[in-house]
């Protein structure tokens, strides 16, 4: 996921009010949070993100996370290259956020 694809999501949660999301195949090298600014909006969401070990960009999940996210956030945790976790702190009980990569019934495995 390039920068630009990375702000294009950020402006789409920003305009449908949207605090968490769920992607797959986001394709970064590399497992980190980034930070996501909105050119023009005083507002940022951060990307974390879970992926292959070997750089190959596959399979990979990441959860999108507004600014009130952000706050809320008490635990992260990429799993492995097609699942990672967060988890939110709500106001009776915690929310868990489980982003799953599995690919579609036409996927043919290569190996």
């Amino acid at each position: 996921m390039d920068t630009g694809t990375q702000s294009l999501m950020a402006h789409s949660m920003h305009q449908y009010h949207v605090d968490v999301c769920c992607l797959s195949e986001v394709r970064i090298l590399d497992s980190v949070a980034r930070e996501v600014k909105i050119p023009g909006v005083n507002s940022h969401f951060s990307l974390y993100h879970s992926g292959p070990r070997d750089s190959s960009g596959k399979h990979d999940v990441a959860i999108g996370l507004s600014d009130q996210a952000i706050h809320a956030l008490l635990a992260w945790e990429p799993v492995n290259d097609r699942m990672a976790f967060a988890q939110l702190k709500g106001h009776l009980t915690n929310i868990s956020v489980v982003s799953v990569y599995a690919p579609t019934l036409s996927y043919r495995i290569a190996q």
